[in-house]
């Protein structure tokens, strides 16, 4: 909508004479607004009523183009008066998909954020457990336990650790 105002140089409180299904309207532009999504122009319920005659609670029109039409029938409603908004499946759908895509990445990110976490907290509590151990690690080493026996029993422990953290 702002597009088009700028490209139609109006604003609000403009007037504007649209021609549309052989109908000559003036109307006055209300606002500009611009939408979260797709390309679109509002119009009030009145307007369309009397400008395609449809009766009570008509506030949508859904139309299916040629292909390569796109573009003029987009400017063609947007013409109408009182048009609210136009908006086409084919933007609506890519915005959405660059949206879900950027979700995407965000949940990537704190999944690697919460896996980077956890991994600091196992890491430091297997230091701490090493480090309470020190006294009884010497003990087993002082009576002969080999230097790889004392190893793989650090090492089961941090494992049974990791998988009881782990669920």
């Amino acid at each position: 909508p702002r597009q088009l105002a700028v490209a139609l140089k109006v604003g609000a409180g403009d007037a504007l004479t649209l021609d549309a299904l052989g109908t000559r309207t003036t109307l006055r532009v209300g606002a500009l607004s611009d939408p979260l999504m797709g390309q679109s122009v509002a119009m009030d319920r009145a307007e369309l009523q009397k400008l395609l005659g449809f009766g009570d609670g008509a506030n949508t029109v859904l139309a299916t183009t040629a292909s390569g039409k796109a573009r003029a029938v987009r400017a063609a409603l947007a013409s109408w008066p009182g048009a609210a908004r136009v908006q086409d499946a084919a933007s609506f759908k890519s915005q959405i998909n660059q949206m879900l895509g950027l979700m995407d990445f965000f949940i990537s990110v704190m999944v690697l954020l919460g896996g980077l976490l956890a991994a600091t907290v196992l890491y430091a509590v297997a230091t701490l457990s090493v480090l309470e151990r020190t006294r009884e690690l010497a003990t087993l080493r002082a009576m002969g336990c080999p230097r790889s026996t004392v190893v793989r029993t650090i090492t089961f422990d941090n494992v049974v650790l990791a998988r009881h953290s782990l669920g």
